[in-house]
This record gives structure tokens, C-alpha cells and sequence, in this order.
């Protein structure tokens, strides 16, 4: 049985590690988001050029109104993890989607665990054809 985006997003918020998230596909649409966490055309693009560059890069990206600075390592990783005061931005490419999520500083492993392993799951789920 197929679950609807909201109905995963919900799943990866619910125990609270990560407290905001959405899912933005290839060319850049939220497909999802939850409640008051506006992902903007200008976080979108902030977020796309957190990709850009093959090595080790430190950067700005600004998503939902903050300013992170950023670390992502050298390809194949797909993940960016910043902080804002705090705030953990985690961004983890994937599948054709990208996840953005939001957490605290207090505990930045576990909404880093929480949306990669998320990421992984709907990369499964898309494989089986069971998620578009």
C-alpha cells in the first residue's frame, strides 16, 4: 500500500528530531512541506547551489527566512548539514528529490540520521514503483 507525501512527511517529523521538512523534486517544486515552513524560489535556488563544486565546501544557504553556514563533503556524498544559532539545516539529495529538514542544535545527529535515513527509504519506495 502506497502512503501519500504528507503521510511520509508526517513520518519523518513525528518524533520531533527533525521539527520541519519538506521534499522538493528535480526541478525544483515542493511537493511537500509541513505546516508554516515556507520554502521560497530563492531557498530553492540557495539550496541547488549548496550542490555546485566536486570538493569540500564551506557556504551560505539561506532557506525559510535563516542564514546557515554550511559544510558538504566531496561527491558522492549528497548531503549538506548547516547551523544557524540554534537551528540544523540538513539537506540530503537523493532519488530525483531533495529533503530539507530543520532541527535543533541540541541533538544535529539525529535529524542528520533521521532525514538520510528517510531519503533512503523513499529511494526504495520510488525503485518498487510504489511512490511517484
Amino acid at each position: 500500500m502506497s502512503q501519500s507525501w504528507p503521510d511520509l512527511l508526517y513520518r519523518l517529523t513525528r518524533n520531533g528530531k527533525v521539527e520541519k521538512a519538506a521534499i522538493v523534486d528535480q526541478h525544483g517544486h515542493v511537493i511537500v512541506s509541513s505546516h508554516g515552513f515556507n520554502v521560497t524560489k530563492d531557498d530553492l535556488n540557495s539550496i541547488r547551489s549548496a550542490f555546485y563544486g566536486r570538493h569540500l565546501t564551506l557556504m551560505k544557504v539561506k532557506v525559510h527566512g535563516q542564514l546557515y553556514t554550511c559544510l558538504r563533503h566531496s561527491t558522492p556524498t549528497e548531503t549538506v548539514v548547516g547551523q544557524a544559532d540554534d537551528d540544523i539545516l540538513v539537506i540530503h539529495r537523493a532519488a530525483g528529490l531533495s529533503v530539507v529538514g530543520l532541527g535543533h542544535a541540541g541533538t544535529p545527529g539525529s535529524c542528520l540520521f533521521e532525514i538520510t535515513k528517510f531519503a533512503s527509504e523513499i529511494q526504495e519506495k520510488r525503485k518498487n514503483s510504489r511512490l511517484k
